[in-house]
């Protein structure tokens, strides 16, 4: 985890809290709840990312070319 800045585990966290409750509570699938929640987080940053990068890069200039004689 220590690729992920403070926001993100506790985005993830967050999300294995809700799944732990739409289980109804149930113990013993922390792991479980973490690694779905994690995978649904990453996969969340990469659609923004992806949306992001839609945005065309300004041209670089081009080099003149030389004229021929």
């Amino acid at each position: 985890m220590s690729g992920y800045n403070e926001e993100v585990k506790k985005r993830i966290a967050e999300r294995a809290y809700h799944l732990f409750l739409a289980r109804g509570g149930e113990h013993g699938y922390q792991l479980e709840d973490w690694l779905k929640a994690e995978k649904e987080i990453k996969s969340e940053i990469a659609k923004k990312k992806r949306a992001g990068s839609s945005v065309p890069k300004p041209k670089k200039p081009r080099a003149k070319k030389s004229a021929k004689k």
